[in-house]
């Protein structure tokens, strides 16, 4: 039974692709809120701020969660001081780059009205994680009794997600090249050297920790091979622990708590339940790199909120190298042939170490992100910049060269001048 439970999901996932790649971008960018007295914001007055200034409102099991505007919407996340800006499909990053100053512009105008400030940093460094920091989310609150502490590490960190389409017939490659670039990609833009709401060592605490605590190996981070099958790309959803059970009949989410696989077999469900369980499922384990049927993309998900000097560099490297997906995966695999090397590539570049070790890879990799950006043929390779130093390694330099304060204050957007 179980067999043909995963051949059926497999073949779902397949067919909710298209059958040619629209080329599109898609992003959602997570802001830390704080006051000018360094405190944290509250999303929702933002959100209703927002709706008051036109936005149709957005609501999820009963509460408003969110302002819909024509081209983009604004959503609370899981930290109450976070919120969440959500992209319409753009045909390349300068549309993208336009929709996003347009949207920054928009919020600018609610963020005035209660003295707000949006922080440039992939933690917000004056949130503590817990019960106080949450966004009263009906669905949110059901996982946090189930995932305690670790749930609430989502109620701090802010990150930067980028969809990308893809179509049936690279699915598997792109998902496979995108997923073992990632160590190159944070090496690039990590952004949160912060651990208790104090400077670290590590450039990307906040993709760090979540490794470190994740439920299970497979719930977060890289893959790091390559991908050749549906059912290789779907069968550790079925090891990994069914959070939450959602009914649409009810509207109710009730705690399950074994492997998904279990959960199938002891479950009487038809197969469109078992589908919409699977899909539920999903949604909630944390890879860098996952298909989103949904929208028919891959969502690239382990960027930080950058700084507003670097606000185009992500979701440039990553539709550079989506482009040339096969050469990336290619290239990894000749410098780094054994998955253990190339995890521990992906802890190097959590950590920071990586500049020096990998310069050569990151080097041909850079190549590839610039000319796959050229290969599209639209000038989108200006977006690339190759700092000396991450943003993470930038703001660390700051404090030790003047304080905590003033290294925040140098992240604060400018939403008048952003360019």
């Amino acid at each position: 039974m179980l067999a043909e439970v995963k051949k059926t999901i497999a073949a779902n996932m397949l067919r909710s692709f298209p059958q040619s790649n629209r080329g599109q971008i898609g992003r959602e960018l997570e802001f830390p809120l704080i006051t000018k007295s360094k405190q944290p914001g509250e999303s929702q007055r933002v959100i209703e701020t927002l709706l008051a200034q036109g936005a149709r409102p957005l609501y999820k099991d009963e509460r408003l969660v969110g302002a819909q505007f024509e081209l983009f919407s604004f959503c609370s996340e899981a930290g109450r001081s976070t919120i969440e800006w959500v992209s319409t499909p753009c045909a390349d990053l300068h549309a993208l780059k336009s929709q996003t100053l347009q949207a920054l512009s928009t919020l600018n105008q609610a963020l005035v009205v209660h003295d707000y400030q949006l922080l440039g940093l992939g933690i917000h460094p004056y949130e503590t994680p817990g019960a106080k920091a949450r966004t009263p989310k009906v669905h949110y609150q059901s996982l946090a009794k189930v995932l305690g502490h670790r749930w609430d590490w989502f109620t701090v960190i802010c990150g930067d997600h980028v969809h990308i389409d893809t179509c049936q017939r690279e699915l598997l490659s792109m998902t496979s090249a995108l997923d073992m670039a990632i160590p190159f990609v944070v090496a690039q833009c990590a952004n949160s050297p912060l651990k208790d709401q104090a400077l670290c060592d590590i450039d990307s605490y906040r993709e760090y920790y979540q490794f470190q605590h994740r439920l299970e190996p497979s719930r977060h981070g890289i893959v790091g091979e390559p991908i050749t099958s549906m059912e290789q790309l779907i069968e550790p959803r079925f090891e990994e622990q069914f959070l939450l059970h959602h009914s649409k009949c009810s509207g109710t989410y009730s705690a399950v708590g074994v492997p998904f696989s279990d959960w199938v077999r002891h479950h009487v469900a038809s197969s469109q339940e078992v589908w919409e369980a699977f899909q539920f499922h999903q949604h909630y384990t944390w890879n860098s790199v996952r298909a989103r049927q949904e929208y028919g993309t891959i969502e690239v998900r382990a960027g930080c909120l950058p700084p507003e000097q670097y606000l185009w560099l992500y979701p440039a490297i990553i539709t550079g190298l989506s482009t040339c997906h096969k050469e990336v995966t290619d290239l990894i695999l000749s410098f780094l042939p054994d998955k253990s090397d190339r995890l521990q590539w992906y802890q190097d570049c959590l950590k920071g170490g990586a500049r020096v070790k990998y310069h050569e890879l990151h080097r041909q990799l850079e190549a590839l992100a610039h000319q796959g950006l050229e290969r599209r043929g639209l000038g989108e390779e200006s977006m690339l910049v190759h700092p000396e130093l991450n943003p993470a390694q930038q703001f660390r330099n700051a404090v030790l060269k003047s304080s905590f304060d003033s290294a925040i204050l140098e992240r604060i957007y400018d939403l008048n001048n952003v360019n």
